[in-house]
């Protein structure tokens, strides 16, 4: 596939800007990332917040229960080295767990007080609310202070202090003043700077595959501008094997047969050319000769007679042209009709029968019935039948063979043409419903033909929504087939 030199990278960079599509997809998605971060982050902060929180309160409720139930002993069995004991474990106890115990009667007043500083509670009761909801609901739990009793961002966990008799004697409060917003800030420090990083790796390679993405469809936008100006030989590389690869695959594959259309419609008006202008020299060279007397005038009539010969050939010429120009722009209009083919392949056969006996061609017809009716246009598909008995009458060697068959093949009828002969080259074969494509052999063997015959039988077949094909063996035949639908299966 030819390649057009063609600088991609200066022709892309030179379209991209502000409003470009590589900008819009690498700023989407570098949006869509900061917003999934974000999202994330609030939710990670959310969760661990309350997991620091529950975890702390679960630590304070076993403490307030360790404390309680020493504090049931000592108050059933009180003694000095026994309270003496209990203060110091107090004091312990909360060093371990950095917390505050404070030790109330039912009445609220504080009895044994282990605090940091030196803090005086003489005369001081815990908020009857605290003591409420221990007495009655079995814990409290505060997470803020109140009524400036406890300090903001206090923890405070309290249990009740069961008697011998379980019932309530006291009531146990361990708090803890744990600097969680200072917790989380450091951990959202290092969250901050992780996404950071984190963007700037995904900007890197958001850019990189933005710009992977994006620098075919640059190229192919580029190719378009080439077409515009009639260049169709600009190539765009593939570089993968997805989607984007396989659109660059698809855009080729219509370069390749944007070229070929071009390089056909070249052909077309040099083979018009060349078919129009043979002929028309052919004629005024006679002309001029029968008119300045260069040819005698018993001569003339043979001269005339080639004259007429081409004129008829430049009218085959124009008919076809006309019957390629409304085949193309859809302005054929089928007339499906209902008719005995075997019988039209018979009238045609007759008109042949002058060359056919001039060349001693033996003809063999072999029809299923007498009788196969078919639902498709009348005149298209005689001049298909006619197109094709005139090339194996044509082709068919002298004393060769002619074999016509029509056979009913499920719904279809099945019609072919077969004739001994040189036969069509392999290479060639696949070419020879192309517009104005003629082989070599048939160059030398039809002066007359224009190289459209079996191009228009083939856009008829088609449009009676079937396909004609062609087999030949080199130095033994040639054979075209096509099917047609019985009428009585359209009528169905």
């Amino acid at each position: 596939m030819p390649k057009a030199e063609y600088d991609y990278n200066k022709a892309g960079s030179a379209e991209r800007g502000s409003g470009s599509l590589y900008l819009k997809l690498f700023f989407s998605i570098v949006l869509i990332l900061v917003m999934c971060l974000v999202a994330f982050g609030a939710i990670l902060f959310n969760m661990l917040s309350s997991y620091v929180e529950t975890e702390k309160q679960n630590q304070l409720y076993s403490a307030a229960s360790k404390v309680s139930d020493m504090t049931a002993v000592l108050m059933e069995n009180y003694s000095a080295p026994a309270e003496y004991s209990y203060v110091s474990f107090l004091n312990i106890y909360n060093e371990s767990m950095n917390s505050e115990t404070i030790v109330t009667d039912t009445d609220g007043k504080i009895l044994y007080a282990a605090v940091r500083g030196e803090v005086s509670f003489e005369g001081t009761n815990v908020p009857k609310e605290y003591l409420t909801s221990v007495t009655q609901g079995g814990t409290f739990t505060e997470s803020a202070g109140d009524e400036g009793f406890y300090p903001k961002n206090a923890y405070v966990v309290g249990v009740p202090v069961y008697g011998s008799d379980s019932k309530v004697i006291g009531a146990v409060f361990v708090s803890t003043t744990l600097p969680l917003n200072d917790f989380i800030n450091n951990i959202k420090g290092y969250y901050i700077i992780a996404v950071l990083i984190i963007l700037i790796l995904c900007c890197i390679a958001t850019y990189i595959m933005s710009l992977r993405m994006i620098k075919p469809l640059q190229r192919m936008s580029v190719a378009v501008r080439q077409f515009a100006k009639g260049n169709f030989d600009v190539y765009v590389p593939v570089t993968s094997n997805d989607e984007i690869g396989d659109l660059a695959m698809a855009f080729n594959n219509m370069a390749a047969s944007l070229r070929n259309i071009d390089k056909m419609r070249n052909d077309f008006i040099a083979n018009v050319s060349h078919d129009l202008r043979t002929p028309m020299t052919v004629i005024a060279g006679f002309i001029d000769g029968i008119l300045d007397n260069t040819i005698k005038p018993e001569e003339h009539r043979k001269y005339l007679v080639v004259v007429r010969n081409e004129v008829l050939r430049l009218s085959r010429l124009v008919k076809n042209l006309l019957d390629i120009a409304k085949i193309e722009a859809g302005e054929l209009k089928l007339n499906l009709v209902d008719f005995n083919v075997c019988e039209m392949m018979s009238n045609i056969l007759l008109s042949f029968e002058a060359t056919i006996s001039k060349k001693d061609i033996d003809v063999d017809v072999e029809f299923l019935s007498p009788t196969i009716n078919v639902h498709a246009d009348y005149d298209s598909i005689f001049q298909v039948i006619y197109n094709l008995c005139d090339n194996a009458v044509k082709f068919t060697n002298q004393g060769g063979s002619l074999k016509i068959m029509i056979l009913e093949q499920g719904r279809k009828a099945h019609i072919s043409v077969k004739n001994s002969g040189e036969g069509i080259m392999p290479d060639e074969l696949p070419r020879i419903f192309e517009k104005f494509y003629k082989s070599d052999r048939s160059r030398s063997l039809d002066k007359r033909g224009t190289g459209l015959g079996l191009y228009i039988c083939k856009t008829i077949i088609n449009r009676h929504g079937e396909d004609i094909t062609a087999k030949s063996v080199m130095g033994e035949y040639t054979e075209f087939a096509f099917d047609l639908p019985l009428a009585d299966v359209k009528k169905k």
